[in-house]
């Protein structure tokens, strides 16, 4: 694509996102510190969304499993003993590409399920939606707090796609451009089409599902910009 932009660099051991929730049920969902994570996605895959999340110490974080029959994008997270933690589905229909994720309890008193997966309820739990005017993919992340109206969504972060010749973004808090708190990128330029492998770390104050499902999903809206 050309040369890379020129990003400002960060300590991320001094920064926190400030991110307090995560998944509910999920040990140690909000990072305390700078953390890293390395994202296999698998060659051999059906659905061709599987992804195998490991920590920059060797610890399994989490397992995505896509489902081979789907039109939307359908994906779910595990945590490392197989169960079912979140679901990332991207939504029809929608001017700008956008994807919901949800989990698998209420995330507030009172919230109702909207969607099913399998079966199973599942409750809104994140929205991430492309700003239509981006060259190469930009999105907000925003989470559902106290209703499942999109309007009371409350916001995160923003993902920038960089200029690279490998998949590189730039994640800062929502509204405040050079408070980077995450960065994202292939490891290296040479990699089959569907096996690719990511680098993610970021710092104090993250939810590691919502960052990890928004690296996925600036993936997609970047493959459909060069579409």
């Amino acid at each position: 694509m050309g040369c890379s932009a020129s990003v400002p660099e960060v300590d991320l051991n001094t920064v926190n996102g400030g991110m307090t929730t995560s998944i509910p049920g999920l040990t140690g969902g909000v990072t305390t510190a700078r953390t890293g994570y390395v994202m296999k996605e698998k060659f051999f895959s059906w659905s061709g969304d599987d992804y195998k999340i490991m920590t920059d110490t060797g610890q399994v974080a989490l397992q995505v499993k896509g489902k081979a029959i789907s039109v939307r994008d359908m994906m779910v997270f595990l945590d490392p003993a197989g169960n079912k933690i979140a679901m990332l589905q991207k939504k029809l229909l929608s001017v700008r590409s956008t994807f919901q994720l949800y989990s698998y309890s209420p995330n507030f008193e009172g919230q109702e399920s909207t969607e099913t997966e399998g079966g199973t309820p599942v409750y809104r739990y994140a929205h991430i939606e492309d700003v239509i005017m981006s060259a190469l993919g930009e999105a907000h992340l925003k989470k559902y707090e106290t209703s499942n109206d999109e309007a009371a969504l409350v916001p995160y972060l923003t993902g920038k796609v960089q200029l690279s010749f490998k998949f590189k973004v730039r994640v800062h808090k929502y509204g405040e451009k050079e408070a980077t708190v995450a960065k994202i990128g292939q490891t290296a330029f040479f990699q089959f089409e569907g096996a690719s492998t990511y680098a993610i770390e970021c710092c104090a104050g993250i939810d590691q599902v919502a960052l990890l499902a928004f690296a996925i999903a600036l993936e997609k809206i970047k493959e459909e910009k060069k579409g």
